[in-house]
This record gives structure tokens, sequence and C-alpha cells, in this order.
């Protein structure tokens, strides 16, 4: 119970220190010209590529697989910028990718609000990131 008092006495003080709040985080406002209201697939800027997942993180002799992941630097700033992670929910990830390049999504507003990379990563079992055939 100490560690975790202790980890979210650090979590606030980190927040702080680097200017956001409650009222900041809340507040987000929507591009006019938002692709997702618009309903456009452009993935601009999009870049995919596959990593080897294990297939059984406690039996490594089991193999692995390759998972299907896309990022954008369209709202990245800086050098070493935050990462905002998107989950795909459970369908193929293929079909949901242009939420990296749109800030109508919550992702998208956090990434453009703190100038961060945008990743998103296919579910196991979904689209063509299965370890089964």
């Amino acid at each position: 119970m100490r560690l975790f008092s202790r980890v979210v006495t650090a979590v606030v003080l980190l927040q702080q220190a680097y200017g956001f709040s409650p009222r900041q985080v809340t507040h987000f406002e929507t591009s006019p010209k938002s692709r997702l209201a618009r309903r456009d697939d452009d993935t601009t800027g999009v870049i995919g590529g596959t990593f080897d997942q294990l297939i059984d993180h406690d039996e490594r002799s089991r193999g692995t697989f390759k998972q299907r992941y896309w990022y954008s630097l369209n709202y990245a700033n800086g050098t070493n910028p935050p990462v905002v992670f998107i989950s795909p929910l459970d369908a193929e990830a293929e079909q949901v990718k242009f939420w990296l390049h749109d800030d109508y999504v919550i992702g998208g507003m956090i990434a453009r609000r703190i100038g961060a990379v945008m990743l998103l990563f296919e579910d196991r079992y979904f689209g063509q990131s299965s370890p089964y055939q």
C-alpha cells in the first residue's frame, strides 16, 4: 500500500512539474479539418511494420509470430516526445489506422496537445496478427 501511495504522489508531482492539471487535460479542441469527421481514410505520414512477438511469454520455445503496428509522427514535437498508445479494440487495425492521422479521436487530441507520437498495435488474433493460421 505504501508503494502505491508513493507512486500516486510521484505521478501527481510530475503532472504539476510538467504543467498538466486536471482542468487542462479535460479541455481538448477538435480541429475543424478533422479527417474522421469527413470520413477520409488519408493515412499520409502513418508508418507501419511488424515485429516478432512471443506466442507464449512463459514458454519461449513455442516461437513467435509477426504482430503488426503503425505509428505517426504528425503531432510529435522535440527529440524525445511522449507516446500515445491507441488500441483498435477487437478489430483489424488496418480498418482504423487512419485514427493515427486524426485529431477527432481522443488519442489524436491528446497527441496534438502534448506533442506526442501516436502508436497503434493490432491485437493478437485479429487481422494478420495471429500466431496461428
